[in-house]
């Protein structure tokens, strides 16, 4: 079975020092606020009907859990099965994380992994480039749509329990490839400046 793996930071959530006011909820002990990025539920539900989920954060165990534990009771939703964090990353220095997808297919005991994030940063490793599905920063934007063009964009290409291996249709900002059937993923996937996370 595929491996979806999903970041949490500026990905699924938005979490700042400030209230974000409506969806805005304190975290890490009331010193952060954190938003839920419109249409978590929806992906997440579609996403785990055939796939296996999990979320990895440039953040802290601590921070990791209690974002998880968030997203879990404010969606109502039990799906993710893999949680990694800053420790799980390769460290770069400079406050910069790199997620290496070996990681997830040794715990998943599968090769078939993908992960969502919005930091383009994550291709600079071989074995994951074509398997790195880029989305826009989420900033608190209530109107934001990035998680479902990318329901469209998953139900639209062949199902995701028959996947073999990276596809064309996984946009990854570096092969430049985009696929579906002859779809391209959203224009406004192709760019991102996030390039370091912040969180704690």
């Amino acid at each position: 079975m595929v491996c979806v793996v999903f970041d949490l930071d500026n990905t699924l959530v938005y979490t700042s020092l400030i209230n974000g006011g409506d969806g805005s909820r304190p975290v890490y002990g009331g010193k952060m606020w954190t938003q839920i990025r419109p249409h978590a539920r929806d992906l997440l539900r579609t996403v785990s009907v055939s796939a296996r989920i999990a979320v990895w954060t440039a953040g802290t165990r601590q921070y990791a859990e209690e974002i998880v534990s968030h997203i879990r009771t404010s969606l109502g939703l039990d799906v993710f099965e893999i949680v990694l964090c800053r420790d799980d990353c390769i460290q770069m220095g400079g406050g910069v994380y790199i997620k290496d997808l070996d990681v997830v297919r040794h715990r998943a005991g599968t090769e078939r992994v993908f992960l969502v994030d919005d930091n383009p940063i994550h291709t600079i490793v071989p074995r994951n480039r074509g398997a790195v599905v880029m989305v826009p920063p989420y900033r608190g934007e209530v109107h934001d749509g990035a998680l479902l063009d990318l329901i469209s964009v998953l139900v639209a290409a062949v199902p995701i329990r028959d996947l073999h291996r990276p596809v064309p249709f996984f946009f990854d900002g570096v092969s430049g490839e985009g696929g579906c059937g002859g779809r391209s993923a959203p224009e406004s996937w192709s760019s991102t400046s996030a390039w370091t996370h912040a969180s704690p």
